[in-house]
């Protein structure tokens, strides 16, 4: 989602953008995770999510929504 900008950052500050990726996390779509769609579609939230989406003041429908 990001390839454009990306490109742009890239070309127009390369060290820049070198410092950008070292320090970015890895972000892994779930999808592209071994079961990942079974991850996706999951309906039941386990204890732990619940309870730290409840901190985090995070409602369980975002959660299925954009993923734990």
């Amino acid at each position: 989602d990001q390839q454009e900008w990306a490109a742009k950052y890239a070309g127009r500050d390369p060290e820049g953008f070198k410092t950008f990726v070292a320090k970015a996390p890895v972000v892994v779509p779930l999808k592209d995770l071994p079961n990942g769609d079974d991850l996706q579609d999951t309906e039941d939230l386990d204890q732990a999510t619940m309870q730290v989406a409840k901190m985090m003041d995070i409602e369980a429908e975002d959660i299925k929504k954009y993923g734990a």
